[in-house]
């Protein structure tokens, strides 16, 4: 069990360590290059160790990270193992946390883990972050796998160099257009 007045803060936080949450419900909120952007991490950054997380839907890429990566040491798989007090406290103890738009990046909200997360469709990262939050959001707009590994990459180093700060929205082609009253639908 874990109290929320004390179970999340900075000092928790375990430098080098990112909780890469995998997986997903909606294929357009899915991401499927995260082989390549851990491939990016750890070239780069030999030394940051990475946390998966999930729920089962996140297997099948755990899998595919398995064959190409060695499991263990700096790549752990917690995929489908952890309770939800479990999983909240592995993204609080993170150094960042790296996910598309699901259950785990709301859970993670409360942790105040910096994030980079990726969003699609009509989701304005408005919609998910307040402007104080310390994320990367980055929206694309017809599904998250549409954002190269590259420029994920790239806007973890700025997230992994910058100083705790408000909330920085990423828009790759048009930015979504919300209003509350506009009916939001899930893409054809």
């Amino acid at each position: 069990m874990f109290n929320l007045k004390l179970d999340h803060g900075a000092a928790q936080r375990q430098p080098g360590t990112i909780a890469l949450v995998v997986g997903g419900v909606a294929e357009y909120r899915t991401y499927a290059h995260w082989e390549a952007f851990v491939a990016l991490v750890l070239e780069h950054e030999p030394g940051t160790e990475i946390v998966l997380i999930g729920s089962a839907n996140g297997r099948e890429l755990t899998d595919c990270l398995a064959r190409r990566f060695v499991l263990g040491g700096k790549l752990s798989n917690e995929v489908a193992t952890q309770s939800i007090p479990q999983v909240f406290a592995r993204i609080r103890d993170a150094a960042l946390r790296v996910c598309a738009d699901g259950g785990l990046m709301h859970l993670g909200r409360a942790s105040q883990t910096p994030v980079l997360a990726l969003l699609a469709g009509p989701i304005h990262p408005l919609m998910r972050f307040s402007a104080s939050e310390c994320a990367t959001a980055m929206h694309e707009p017809d599904s998250v796998s549409d954002i190269a590994p590259q420029q994920v990459f790239d806007e973890y180093l700025k997230l992994r160099q910058a100083s705790p700060g408000g909330l920085n929205c990423v828009c790759l082609g048009h930015e979504p257009c919300c209003t509350t009253r506009q009916a939001l639908r899930e893409p054809a």
